[in-house]
């Protein structure tokens, strides 16, 4: 089941990506609920009318239901009307660099020394119209969701 329970997602999530919790106020987060516990989710903040940033975090081994994936990216783009989302990775965050890149995103720098002394992180972004979950296959999972 897709949750739109800030106060259930977020902490989930910002626990496993290392991030601080945002005030709800300038957050909104979606998860995906089985049976009670949550398997995946993402927050959206830093809200700029362009663009935002978009932590994720996935239960290992679990796999994502399409119509999660469609509504990952369905908010930020079609209902906030962003053009771009930012995701912010560790390098040593190989899982991690492996989804966003198959998710369809694209390093575009590195900041070093952000997760500890020797840990970079490298900054992702999508564009929306190179995302691949937006197109009719996706937007009829919405529908049916």
């Amino acid at each position: 089941m897709i949750c739109t329970e800030f106060e259930l997602i977020a902490p989930w999530v910002c626990e496993r990506a290392r991030s601080q919790l945002p005030r709800p106020l300038y957050a909104t987060a979606i998860g995906e609920v089985v049976h009670g516990e949550v398997r995946a989710g993402v927050v959206y903040e830093n809200y700029t009318g362009y663009s935002c940033i978009v932590n994720m975090a996935i239960e290992p081994g679990y796999q994502l239901r399409r119509d999660f994936v469609a509504a990952i990216f369905d908010y930020p783009f079609n209902q906030l009307g962003v053009e771009k989302i930012i995701v912010m990775i560790p390098t040593t965050n190989a899982k991690s660099l492996n989804i966003a890149g198959r998710m369809g995103f694209v390093e575009e720098a590195q900041v070093a020394d952000v997760f500890g002394r020797g840990v970079t992180m490298t900054i992702h972004g999508l564009y929306k119209d190179k995302c691949r979950f937006l197109g009719r296959r996706f937007s009829r999972l919405l529908e049916v969701a």
